[in-house]
């Protein structure tokens, strides 16, 4: 979809991203401030920010890179407040980007540790109910709001019980906030997607999960991209509350198991 919006159709919108240090957010703050938008770059490792904001920066976008750690709530309302002055306190946009699953601390319920519970459903829900209360006083009548969930808040996953229970609460979560701010007409929606490559670092996995999904390929972080475009563009102004499957089909069963 890199050809299918117009040069700066996002100009002067004010779009807050959290966890835009990861392979989908980069990805998404580096095509909004592309098409003209005024993007954070938020995470909590220095360097990644600035990386990313050099690269934004040299390729004409604006952008301002603020340290985020979205299961602290001091940190957010820093974050947003420097947002805001950087924007003459208005948001356009809100993308809660930031989260993850356990990956190789990943076990059973019954073995899997208090902590890393909390910091699963701090991390994912909690970080992305905060970040949006204290987002909505500023944000403009008519913007959007998108949440990330995944296809394991579909589907469930043995030793991912935590994860699971995040992102499906993300999916009831959006669906009430867009009837609340659906006065305001502001768009809320969440988008679930499936396994998405981290350059190469999953090795064998990577490959057997190609295999599993209808379309025989895995994601990049640019492939998700195209629906956060179309979901922040007023050609979705009439799609709130909705959970859109960004998954090669995945949870539609695994391959071969129909």
């Amino acid at each position: 979809m890199e050809n299918c919006y117009r040069d700066n159709c996002f100009k002067d919108k004010n779009i807050f991203i959290t966890g835009s240090t990861g392979n989908i957010g980069s990805a998404i703050a580096k095509r909004f401030a592309n098409l003209g938008a005024f993007v954070s770059v938020c995470g909590r490792n220095r360097e990644q920010i600035q990386s990313i904001v050099q690269y934004i920066e040299d390729s004409g976008g604006n952008c301002i890179g603020i340290e985020l750690d979205v299961s602290n709530n001091n940190s957010i309302n820093n974050a947003i407040a420097k947002f805001l002055k950087a924007t003459d306190n208005r948001i356009d946009g809100l993308i809660n980007c930031a989260g993850g699953g356990p990956r190789e601390n990943r076990a059973t319920l019954e073995n899997q540790t208090i902590d890393m519970i909390l910091k699963i459903i701090n991390t994912n829900l909690i970080g992305t109910i905060l970040c949006t209360k204290e987002c909505i006083p500023y944000i403009s009548d008519g913007g959007f709001i998108i949440n990330f969930s995944s296809v394991i808040g579909h589907m469930g996953m043995a030793e991912y019980s935590e994860y699971a229970a995040a992102k499906a609460g993300i999916i009831g979560f959006t669906k009430a906030i867009a009837k609340e701010l659906g006065s305001r007409s502001i768009r809320v929606n969440s988008v679930s997607y499936g396994m998405v490559s981290r350059y190469g670092k999953e090795g064998k996995s990577l490959i057997e999960h190609q295999k599993t999904n209808y379309l025989n390929a895995f994601m990049m972080g640019e492939d998700v991209t195209g629906i956060i475009m179309f979901l922040a563009s007023e050609e979705a102004s009439y799609i709130t509350g909705a959970d859109i499957l960004v998954d090669g089909g995945r949870v539609l069963a695994l391959r071969g198991t129909d």
